[in-house]
C-alpha cells in the first residue's frame, strides 16, 4: 500500500535540513516510506531535489 506524504505542491515549510523557508514544487514517492521533494527556497530561489523519510517529514513545519 502506498502511502502519501502529508506535503503538497504549494506548501511553504521550514525544518532543519533548510536554511530559509521552502515551497514545495514536486512530491513523488521513493520506496515505502520515502519521498523526493522539489523546493525552491523563498529568498534565494533556488531549485533543490530531496529525499526525505518519514522522520525528515515528521520534523517539517508547515505553514
Amino acid at each position: 500500500m502506498k502511502q502519501k506524504p502529508e506535503i503538497i505542491s504549494g506548501q511553504i515549510l521550514s525544518g532543519p535540513q533548510f536554511n530559509e523557508p521552502m515551497r514545495v514544487e514536486t512530491v513523488r514517492l521513493n520506496g515505502l516510506n520515502a519521498w523526493v521533494v522539489g523546493f525552491v527556497g523563498m529568498q534565494s530561489e533556488r531549485f533543490r531535489s530531496v529525499t526525505l523519510s518519514r522522520s525528515d517529514l515528521d520534523a517539517l513545519t508547515i505553514y
